[in-house]
């Protein structure tokens, strides 16, 4: 519930949804107040049993709750499969990713969140790079892009910093943003890390126990996360020596 509330709810979409309230058409205004009044509802009551004086002051305050005195009357939330959305929710976790991807970037080589910066999309299907080009507002509005490129096959300009989110690779050119040295460190920390994911996976996978007994869809996902590490490690290491190259 906390993840939930703090992160998704408050972090995420709040932060998502200030491009329809302040500038979206008037449906998608209204489609957005209602989607944050809904969940927010909803959440209050879910978290009136753990946090019950705050959640009965917000829950006062919200229209469309003086049918009941006070939320204690009101009913706990249901499960509703109609408000279900797996294959618009997996796009959006694509889509957070991307953005998460830029920001560690910004993060790591300690740029402020306050300047804009260029970032390029290169995308592994036809499928992501429309995904990314349908939140393209989005992206450049959470992560503080000033240039935004999404294509396909882009070749990772020499002086980028990159990072990998599924089939999206992230490139965002460090001319006049960091030292070299401090990136070197940074991918050879983060190679390290992914090392370590190898090695896990790898050891699971070796152990005919896990294999025999696990359920094939396991063992197959188990196997998908291997080569996804084992192709994010290539690339890290591909960047790797481009930063050497380029400090000579």
């Amino acid at each position: 519930m906390y993840q939930f509330t703090w992160s998704e709810f408050c972090d995420w979409y709040l932060e998502l949804s200030k491009k329809d309230l302040y500038e979206g058409e008037a449906q998608r205004k209204t489609t957005a107040r209602f989607v944050l009044w809904y969940t927010l509802e909803h959440l209050l009551r879910l978290l009136h049993p753990f946090m019950p004086f705050i959640t009965e002051e917000i829950w006062q305050a919200l229209p469309g709750t003086k049918q009941t005195a006070t939320i204690m009357l009101s009913s706990y939330p249901e499960a509703d499969p109609g408000c279900c959305y797996p294959e618009a929710a997996a796009n959006m976790e694509r889509v957070m990713a991307v953005i998460s991807g830029i920001r560690n970037i910004r993060g790591e080589m300690e740029v402020p969140p306050s300047r804009e910066i260029s970032v390029i999309l290169s995308c592994g299907s036809a499928e992501s790079l429309s995904l990314m080009q349908q939140n393209e507002k989005a992206i450049i509005s959470l992560a503080r892009v000033a240039d935004l490129v999404i294509a396909q096959g882009v070749e990772k300009p020499e002086d980028a910093s990159i990072q990998v989110a599924g089939d999206v690779q992230i490139y965002v050119p460090l001319k006049g943003l960091v030292d070299l040295e401090e990136e070197e460190r940074r991918l050879l920390k983060e190679i390290a890390r992914i090392e370590k994911e190898i090695e896990q996976f790898s050891k699971k996978l070796e152990n005919p126990s896990f294999v025999e007994r696990a359920p094939a869809d396991v063992v197959v996902r188990e196997r998908e996360k291997l080569a996804e590490v084992t192709n994010k490690k290539l690339v890290l290491e591909a960047s790797l020596e481009k930063i050497r190259h380029l400090k000579g």
